[in-house]
């Protein structure tokens, strides 16, 4: 999303045990987007902390076109004519709605959960908007009736949080504070995902702490 740039270690510097942030990462990270409230979990990301709200429950889904808030449709019509949404990039796609709809003053959060299409639980990313949930990635762009399809909802997040844990998660795959790297933030579960992690290396663990996501592949 944004082109990497070497660290340069004269960026920071340790005041009382806290990590300040300097003039150039500053300046980088309100280029990427970044609230500056994440810039020093950012710069040491792995045992960060951050914030959601645990639900854990199955999930119902209201099509796009029953959300009371007629601007829901609209802007996620308009983020998809545009390609601003994607096939495959529900993580992404997720974050974008969020935050496109929180500027126009419209509070609209992320769900983390799984979904299962057709007999398969799979990892996945949603939104949520008055107790109401929807899911444009798969009304835009899965060929697979609603009725084929369930949904459990784990953790709700606001769209800043989750670009906050993908910045620092982006410091850690790619050694560099200034990408973002947008995946689950699940640890994995064999419950529902048949045996296997779907590929992201770091998670959050149920206190909201950055860690390594362990993996126990099935035998």
């Amino acid at each position: 999303m944004h082109k990497s740039v070497l660290r340069d270690d004269a960026q920071t510097s340790q005041n009382k045990g806290k990590t300040r942030v300097l003039t150039y990462t500053a300046q980088r990270f309100k280029k990427m987007g970044l609230p500056c409230e994440y810039w020093g979990r950012v710069l040491s990301p792995l045992g960060a902390h951050f914030s959601f709200e645990t639900i854990e429950t199955p999930i119902t889904i209201t099509p796009l076109s029953q959300i009371p808030n007629v601007e829901v449709q609209k802007v996620v019509a308009l983020l998809a004519e545009k390609g601003s949404i994607q096939e495959q990039r529900c993580y992404r796609n997720a974050i974008i709605i969020a935050r496109e709809l929180g500027r126009m003053g419209i509070a609209v959060r992320c769900v983390e959960g799984y979904y299962n299409v057709c007999g398969r639980w799979c990892k996945h990313r949603f939104n949520e908007i008055g107790g109401l949930y929807f899911d444009a990635t798969a009304e835009y762009f899965l060929p697979v009736s609603r009725e084929y399809i369930r949904y459990l909802g784990v953790r709700l997040y606001s769209a800043d949080e989750l670009i906050g844990v993908s910045a620092a998660m982006g410091a850690l795959v790619n050694s560099t504070p200034y990408r973002f790297h947008i995946c689950s933030t699940l640890p994995f579960n064999p419950s529902y995902e048949g045996g296997y992690d779907e590929g992201n290396e770091y998670c959050l663990n149920n206190d909201g702490v950055l860690c390594k996501n362990i993996v126990h592949f099935a035998a």
